[in-house]
């Protein structure tokens, strides 16, 4: 039986000796979204299909001896703010949000590193607002207790996370975005440098202060998918041509004393 997997690393070592498929790993996760998710009204649009197909499609590159590195089939959710081709995000509204007929270069970057997208996450209206409760969408709950809030903005962020939808999420953070719902929910949360990830086909909040960054359940997840989504952003004129990151462990098992 499939076990639930607390890291990123965990999955990885699991997918590299032959212990686990990413095809059944995928699996896994979309059948907990559907067991769950009218419940805690986490997901807003599933992509169980392409995610079945990219599971496969990844699981055969690594046959033939192609790994993509630390994201090679890592199930991944993103709040829905970001443009991807054929699709326009809501961002928590009623309407559909024209901000690139492309993918977001988040999006741009997930794909290259080899993340499976699962579907895109609720969160309060054009990200305005801590509490998860949206009056289009409906309330997102916290997994740990579904009578209470998420935090927000970045409320399904968070809420995938900590329900095991998946091994970690995107989100996005101006004041709080990301740091409220990520302690409500129990899970870990980044907000990165201004400008170190590009926001190109992302719906902006604060355009000043916005940063897009990672939520897992494990401190070093984040540090693994900020190294895959940072970068420099031609089409971000904020962007920094500094701002890629290598994600290291080397002085955190022994920190100087």
């Amino acid at each position: 039986m499939f076990q639930d997997l607390s890291s990123i690393q965990q999955f990885g070592t699991q997918v590299r000796e032959g212990k686990l498929q990413i095809a059944d790993a995928v699996e896994h996760y979309l059948n907990k979204v559907n067991e769950r998710n009218t419940e805690l009204n986490i997901v807003v649009k599933g992509f169980d299909d392409e995610a079945r197909n990219r599971a496969e499609s990844l699981d055969e590159e690594l046959r033939q001896g192609k790994d993509r590195g630390p994201m090679h089939g890592v199930p991944i959710a993103v709040k829905d703010i970001f443009a991807m081709t054929g699709r326009l995000p809501a961002a928590g509204s009623g309407a559909e949000i024209r901000c690139g007929d492309k993918d977001a270069a988040v999006i741009s970057k997930l794909k290259a590193s080899g993340a499976i997208i699962l579907g895109t996450l609720n969160l309060d209206e054009f990200a305005a607002g801590g509490t998860g409760v949206n009056l289009w969408f409906g309330r997102c709950k916290n997994p740990l207790d579904p009578r209470r809030i998420t935090g927000g903005s970045s409320s399904g962020s968070a809420a995938a996370v900590s329900a095991g939808f998946c091994l970690a999420s995107i989100g996005s953070d101006a004041g709080g975005s990301i740091r409220i719902p990520a302690a409500f929910c129990g899970v870990y949360g980044l907000k990165p440098t201004y400008g170190r990830v590009g926001r190109s086909g992302a719906v902006p909040r604060t355009w000043s202060m916005d940063c897009i960054g990672p939520l897992a359940s494990h401190a070093d997840d984040l540090g693994i998918v900020l190294a895959a989504i940072s970068g420099f952003d031609a089409d971000d004129p904020t962007s920094r041509r500094d701002s890629e990151f290598i994600w290291t462990r080397q002085g955190f098992d022994n920190p100087p004393r």
